[in-house]
């Protein structure tokens, strides 16, 4: 019954799956840089391992053999979260699934220059001009806890963002109800401020002039490896603030820079109480 059902309806073929894997350290994204004579997106960056479910293939299978096969890292199928998944019709009609793996065994190296010609590390929230256009896409959605997007379809569909119950615990820093709390601070003091000084008028004191610093502060925590502290964090966002070129470099990198403040200010509503990383 099932088969003749099947068979009946029968229509275009079905979309080719593919499995995606992000390898994340220290807020940092590994990407790999397509060759020049690919197919498709010849030199632009793409999520490290990547690649087409094989037939008999389950996706995580396949997402593990790839980090193998691409960049020489085992990876055991509990250490990767899933991420998100993106029905792209663009060219081919594919699904794509995007997992996120944060621990691995092995170095990460090139296995197959042939089809890519570098891969390295960038933040994951600024990633390089030239990213294949459904892998920044997903990666921005993950980044939210979004699940599913659409890309290059007929009907457009823009994930959308989590309410209620999700949404107070995705930015809660594990503390219930504590980013509506202090966003709620934020928006009095701010209130107070402008009561007392008026709508300030002041220099930005911003530029690329400042890109040296931002530098150092950068290394400061790449030295920092697994234990950078609040302030670590919160002055080299800062720094990259200062040394924003645009006005919207400049308002992107302040909210990033207010959100590691949020963070550090949640940290000290925990039970245990204490302001360490």
């Amino acid at each position: 019954m099932v088969k003749r059902v099947f068979e009946k309806n029968s229509g275009p073929a079905a979309p080719s799956l593919s499995a995606h894997v992000l390898l994340l350290r220290g807020g940092k994204v590994l990407l790999a840089r397509r060759s020049p004579d690919a197919a498709y997106a010849p030199g632009l960056w793409h999520a490290g391992a990547a690649g087409k479910v094989d037939p008999g293939e389950d996706v995580v299978s396949a997402a593990v053999r790839e980090c193998d096969e691409e960049l020489g890292v085992r990876v055991d199928p509990p250490d990767l979260e899933f991420a998100h998944v993106v029905h792209s019709q663009e060219g081919a009609e594919w699904v794509h699934f995007f997992f996120v793996c944060r621990r691995w065994d092995g170095a990460v190296v090139n296995r197959e220059p042939h089809k890519h010609t570098e891969v390295a590390w960038f933040p994951a929230h600024r990633l390089p001009e030239g990213t294949v256009g459904y892998c920044a896409q997903a990666l921005a959605h993950a980044l939210t806890g979004e699940r599913f997007s659409q890309h290059r379809t007929r009907t457009p569909f823009p994930a959308r963002r989590p309410g209620g119950a999700e949404e107070a615990v995705l930015g809660d820093a594990g503390v219930a109800g504590s980013l509506a709390l202090l966003l709620e601070g934020v928006a009095e003091e701010r209130r107070r401020q402008q009561t007392l000084f008026g709508v300030q008028r002041l220099s930005p004191g911003t530029g690329p002039e400042h890109g040296e610093q931002a530098g150092r502060a950068r290394a400061r925590v790449d030295r920092a490896g697994a234990a950078p502290t609040w302030w670590d964090l919160a002055f080299e966002e800062l720094c990259e603030a200062r040394a924003a070129a645009t006005d919207e470099e400049l308002r992107t990198e302040l909210v990033q820079t207010c959100a590691v403040l949020v963070q550090w200010a949640q940290s000290t509503l925990r039970p245990s109480g204490g302001t360490g990383a």
